[in-house]
């Protein structure tokens, strides 16, 4: 990654933080997700990854994708025979690209993927999102429950376009090396992470038990950034914790620390208990 030109932010104004709503929109737990992103892209990636996907130099049709992509009986989904006419400008588009582009193409997957953002792009719903396959398989694993990585809670940080520390979890290798709340990190392994993304820099931290990871961080208080070398390790959070309040001990309390595959039951189970 060619290193940014963007002066690195100035780590005594790190006191600054985003809009809570939109902090605690975008927080991440290290593979363990903080939100439910819903990805509702199934019929729009199925009708336009199955033609993009089969690109070629020679001729590709509307009929490509939607007589063999979409299921035209599918609740509240269009008919081919209504989308054949609008994807014919598509493809015609394409096919002139194809010919005459001059230029290097996209593969086959990048130009599906991009065609994929681009119509999720005009929904303007921050809550709709299409992910590759592997920041999808990075999302299954962050809502099992378990990861390998540093043990923190991060979110980005809009004003400093980075990553910053929301919570390191106190005993896990984040805490023990030193990182704490609200510090920011500036690279990864000597690569900047800011102006990328969350997912991005997550991805990058994240890794194998054992492995380490070097992280140049920005602090309050601090002159200058530094760096601190962590440690990977298989990070085990409890996904609710319990409590009774009280004098007479007669209020439950029940805290979703991080919402995974087993969440709602979990937080069922306790429920029930309680009562």
């Amino acid at each position: 990654m060619t290193e940014q030109t963007q002066t690195p932010p100035s780590p005594v104004d790190t006191t600054r933080s985003p809009d809570v709503s939109d902090a605690a929109n975008r927080s991440l737990m290290f593979g363990c997700v903080g939100v439910l992103i819903a990805i509702s892209v199934f019929l729009i990636g199925a009708a336009v990854g199955f033609g993009l996907g089969r690109w070629n130099s020679g001729s590709v049709t509307a009929q490509n994708v939607v007589a063999g992509a979409l299921n035209p009986n599918a609740a509240g989904g269009p008919a081919a025979a209504e989308l054949e006419p609008k994807f014919g400008v598509f493809w015609e588009a394409m096919n002139l690209l194809y010919r005459d582009f001059y230029g290097e193409l996209p593969s086959d997957d990048d130009a599906t993927y991009g065609a994929i953002r681009g119509v999720l792009g005009e929904l303007d719903d921050p809550n709709t999102s299409f992910m590759e396959p592997e920041e999808a398989e990075f999302f299954r694993t962050s809502i099992e429950g378990a990861f390998e990585g540093i043990g923190a809670r991060v979110q980005w940080n809009d004003d400093f376009d980075t990553v910053q520390v929301v919570e390191p979890f106190e005993d896990q290798p984040a805490w023990n090396a030193g990182i704490r709340r609200d510090d920011l990190i500036l690279a990864v392994d000597g690569e900047t992470v800011v102006g990328t993304s969350l997912t991005d820099a997550v991805m990058r931290i994240r890794g194998p038990k054992g492995s380490t990871v070097l992280l140049n961080i920005a602090r309050e208080g601090e002159a200058e950034p530094f760096d601190v070398e962590v440690v990977r390790d298989r990070i085990e959070l409890p996904t609710i914790s319990t409590d009774t309040l009280g004098e007479a001990g007669d209020i439950a309390y029940v805290k979703l620390n991080t919402f995974n595959e087993n969440a709602g039951q979990l937080v069922r189970e306790a429920v029930e208990q309680a009562m």
